[in-house]
């Protein structure tokens, strides 16, 4: 018997006729995650009767951690995530302790959806006992326009519709039916139509025609789709093999070309960019490394150098240019713009320039971001006439594809989010743990010092200059951002500050030997440690790469970081220079990427 099949037969005595785990209409599969994820992160700050409740429901569950007798010890919820999240969908009575849960920690939307639904009329359920039913029943369309209008009514609270419609479920009760209209069909998103579409296969009559052709034809044509989206994903680990390798085969001319490869990441590519040319980047660069070489020293003769020095300087530039047509390829292969109609808006300024239509299309630009309208097509006697090419059809047109491209953008935006809700936790998890094992290897005899919670980026960076006087010289440049930094792990930053501090420091003065100081920092804090950066970018963003100590200039030619999103709270680099002289690491900044021309 399966693990999830143990855990249903466990429930099924209390499985709900409705749930709203098993609802797509209000929460897609995909948010199952964060729900739970939420609910349990804030398991600090719950009411004792909601923290009961949970208590109660892992208690008459099937859920066990190994090591502990009862689940309910473990060091933190976030451990019980994965059982709780196959238990929400089973047992009423786990959905209905962290539903409690998550309401709770959203005080503010819960009080305004109270406030709303009352003024719809709606009546509220007893939504805080924990035996609470989803007893009552809506329309689709009466969920969505209720949902719709809450959100447009609180659009300057950024709440998102997924949680605002799970919040105005759980208040009042009630759960839209699954019984649809054509037209409440069209209003599903993607995920939501392949839901309807299999509870309506499941309603077909063996006999159905269907069966013998459509269905068959159906599941053919999602296989060929699902074969060559698999053969996509395939070309991405050959491109992230790629990449490991020829960074490890090729870290010296790497290092000597200075060269930094840290935005080279192989994530989920849209389907139009040309993997294959990528790869066939990698291995030219490969090959020119290997050519380069032979030649890179000073050869025995002058006229055997003048030679070589001319063979040097053409490969050196065929090397640059792979590199920077590598870096291209991975910076336009990075995150989703974050606002699709700049570029849109970009177009039509541009179209505008070229024209000299300043009148013209002004109102254009002007309806697409969605700013007031002060003179529209043909209404100004004074405004030029308009050619086909930007007035009618083409400008619909665009603003169509904005549409498309803002909802895709919000649905890459969500998954990349829940991507990163899970990245927090397990940057959380795993940092328990590094101090659970850093406690237990302390020698007892040593001294030792105590860390104190540390809430943001800035208690970190002021306990280490406290902490470490004489060893770090935190002195950040005019481009750090260190005072209100969202970076959401700062232990994680202070177990950097300390392995500067300690084992960073200890080896440059020649008290240890750290013969890898990337997996040494890794091992520490799970960061990562990067000894160079380009002499061009150096140069030409000196502010960010630099700062001035006691009249002396340091270059921050170091740097250890971690992320590679343009989103702070997520995303850090901590810039460094050695002072040999004084034997102490010097910190001149400490935020967000520094500028390259690539960021």
């Amino acid at each position: 018997m399966t693990k999830a099949n143990s855990v249903e037969n466990s429930f099924s005595s209390e499985r709900p006729s409705r749930c709203v785990f098993d609802c797509p209409e209000v929460l897609s599969l995909e948010r199952h995650a964060a729900v739970v994820n939420h609910a349990l992160s804030r398991m600090g700050s719950a009411s004792d009767e909601a923290r009961r409740a949970f208590k109660a429901a892992i208690s008459a569950s099937p859920i066990t951690v190994n090591g502990y007798r009862d689940a309910w010890n473990v060091p933190h919820p976030i451990m019980l995530k994965e059982q709780v999240l196959e238990a929400v969908a089973i047992s009423e009575r786990m959905a209905s302790a962290v539903l409690r849960l998550w309401a709770e920690s959203h005080q503010a939307l819960r009080a305004k959806a109270v406030q709303h639904l009352k003024s719809e009329g709606i009546s509220l359920a007893a939504a805080d006992t924990p035996d609470e039913r989803f007893s009552g029943a809506w329309t689709f369309n009466e969920f969505s326009q209720t949902r719709d209008r809450f959100v447009e009514a609180h659009a300057s609270d950024g709440f998102e519709a997924e949680e605002a419609g799970l919040m105005l479920c759980y208040l009042s009760g009630r759960l839209p039916g699954v019984d649809m209209s054509d037209e409440d069909v069209k209003e599903l998103d993607t995920h939501h139509r392949f839901d309807f579409f299999l509870k309506y296969l499941d309603s077909l009559p063996p006999s159905a025609a269907d069966w013998e052709q459509a269905i068959p034809d159906f599941v053919d044509s999602v296989r060929r789709i699902a074969g060559a989206k698999q053969v996509h994903l395939d070309r991405i680990a050959d491109l992230r093999s790629a990449v490991v390798e020829v960074n490890d085969s090729q870290r010296r001319w790497l290092a000597f070309f200075e060269w930094d490869t840290a935005g080279w990441s192989a994530g989920l590519f849209a389907p139009d960019l040309d993997i294959d040319k990528a790869l066939d980047w990698i291995s030219d660069l490969k090959s020119l490394f290997e050519e380069y070489q032979p030649i890179h020293s000073t050869a025995p003769t002058m006229s055997e150098e003048q030679s070589r020095s001319k063979r040097r300087d053409g490969l050196q530039k065929r090397i640059i240019e792979s590199l920077e047509s590598l870096d291209q390829f991975f910076s336009a292969a990075g995150e989703p713009a974050e606002d699709p109609k700049y570029d849109l808006r970009l177009e039509l300024v541009e179209m505008e320039e070229s024209s000299g239509l300043d009148n013209a299309v002004a109102p254009a630009v002007a309806s697409i971001d969605g700013s007031p309208v002060s003179t529209a097509f043909g209404e100004s006697p004074d405004a030029p006439s308009v050619p086909s090419t930007v007035t009618g059809e083409s400008v619909g047109r665009t603003a169509g594809d904005y549409e498309a491209l803002q909802t895709e953008n919000r649905d890459l935006r969500e998954a990349l989010d829940e991507l990163r809700r899970d990245l927090h936790d397990s940057r959380h998890l795993a940092e328990f743990f590094r101090g659970t094992l850093r406690d237990a290897r302390r020698d007892p005899v040593a001294d030792v010092y105590e860390v104190p919670p540390i809430e943001s980026l800035e208690e970190a960076v002021n306990l280490a200059k406290k902490r470490f006087v004489g060893k770090l010289k935190i002195w950040p440049n005019s481009k750090s951002e260190i005072e209100d930094n969202p970076f959401d792990s700062p232990r994680q930053a202070w177990d950097a500050l300390e392995w500067l501090a300690t084992t960073y420091r200890d080896s440059r003065m020649g008290e240890t030997g750290v013969v890898d100081f990337d997996m040494s920092i890794r091992q520490a804090c799970g960061w990562w440690y990067k000894g160079h950066q380009h002499e061009s970018t150096m140069t030409k963003y000196e502010e960010w790469y630099s700062t001035t100590v006691d009249g002396r200039a340091h270059r921050l030619r170091e740097h250890v970081g971690t992320g590679s999103s343009r989103d702070s709270r997520y995303t850090i680099r901590i810039g460094i220079d050695w002072d040999k002289g004084r034997n102490r690491v010097v910190v001149g900044y400490i935020g967000q990427h520094p500028k390259t021309d690539a960021t």
